[in-house]
């Protein structure tokens, strides 16, 4: 069973205006060839999701197109 692996979180606040552009720092010593990578985004406002993430986001691969597609949460599926 593959287990994730947090490699480099990060976080704003305040956000500011979408969209917004960001770097993720990593060590390259933990990327493994042959591993796959992904990146994938949540915003909160209040401690409350208002976006998120509902696809992986491949990265590493060379491929990478850039931009994270986000969803709004509904409010019914946290309560």
């Amino acid at each position: 069973m593959d287990v994730a692996v947090i490699l480099g979180p990060i976080g704003a606040e305040p956000a500011g205006a979408s969209p917004s552009t960001f770097a993720i720092e990593y060590k390259t010593d933990d990327i493994k060839p042959g591993h796959r990578y992904n990146v994938g985004g949540k915003i909160t406002l209040d401690g409350q999701f208002k976006f998120i993430t509902d696809t992986m986001h491949p990265v590493l691969t060379g491929k990478d197109k850039g931009g994270l597609k986000m969803i709004k949460v509904s409010t019914q599926a946290f309560k």
